[in-house]
């Protein structure tokens, strides 16, 4: 009776535990496949939001690298005062209030300080002869601004998408003309404090995220 007993439960249960490994089997190749397909989707989408902030960086960067490059062609051929720095600071700041969204880190931290030194410069208790001593290093400013926007779009001799590797020259340089500039406006009793970080690499900006 046992042994008949026996004869049928042993199929009937192995087919029970077939059939459970079967299902549980079928289950983790179904979460693996949708695992893959995950990673799949986002792999792909963060390839097509890349793709899709460097054509609007390809778009909308050569009207700001006109206005520098524009700019800087008046410094070089004397034809800058006064009037046309703060067209050329308005222009700067219309442009960034509409697409500045593209910058890196990197690139919108530079931006910023350009900007603010400008708006120092250009307050209305200034003396000219501050501004006057100030040419050459808007000058270099807009040259370093025009090789931030290149390295963001990977142009002509610049590290594709983004690392400036005199990142530390240039953060010395316009730090000296900061000081320099604060020492001058101090006489003038006008207030000139930075609040951003110094320039630091990308590398630097993303770790520390």
């Amino acid at each position: 009776m046992l042994k008949t007993s026996l004869t049928i439960f042993v199929p009937i249960l192995t087919a029970i535990l077939s059939v459970g490994l079967s299902i549980i089997l079928s289950i983790i190749i179904t979460r693996m496949k949708n695992n893959a397909e995950l990673i799949k989707i986002r792999i792909e989408s963060e390839r097509n939001f890349a793709k899709s902030l460097f054509e609007k960086r390809v778009e909308h960067y050569p009207i700001l690298y006109q206005i520098l490059s524009d700019y800087a062609k008046k410094i070089k051929y004397d034809r800058n005062d006064i009037d046309n720095l703060k067209e050329f600071r308005e222009k700067i700041d219309e442009w960034n209030s509409k697409c500045s969204l593209f910058f890196s880190p990197q690139t919108g931290n530079f931006s910023a300080r350009f900007r603010h030194f400008l708006g120092h410069l250009m307050h209305d208790n200034v003396p000219n002869s501050i501004i006057e001593n100030n040419w050459e290093p808007i000058l270099y400013m807009i040259g370093k601004f025009e090789r931030f926007l290149k390295s963001e779009i990977g142009i002509i001799d610049i590290k594709p998408i983004g690392e400036i590797d005199e990142i530390k020259e240039i953060d010395n340089y316009m730090s000296k003309c900061e000081k320099n500039l604060q020492l001058e406006l101090k006489k003038c009793d006008i207030d000139f404090e930075y609040k951003g970080n110094y320039l630091r690499s990308n590398k630097e900006l993303f770790e520390n995220d």
